[in-house]
């Protein structure tokens, strides 16, 4: 590898900083979509247990962890 492909790896601190909180916002919009969904099939079902927003929030954090590891690997 020569020396200018190792200094186009390094990237500028600012597109760094964009590329992370990018992620996090990625991860708000899943979750709050998820959470929501959950609530709403439980309304719409009538359940006295939050059922469906709990296993939609915890299959989006599993999906949020993928998504993390993923574009770090990048």
């Amino acid at each position: 590898m020569s020396k200018e492909t190792n200094q186009n790896k390094v990237t500028n601190p600012l597109k760094q900083y964009a590329r992370y909180t990018g992620i996090a916002f990625q991860m708000m919009a899943i979750m709050a979509f998820s959470a929501w969904l959950g609530w709403k099939l439980d309304e719409k079902l009538s359940l006295s247990f939050p059922a469906f927003t709990l296993f939609f929030i915890i299959a989006s954090v599993g999906l949020v962890l993928f998504k993390i590891i993923r574009s770090l690997s990048n």
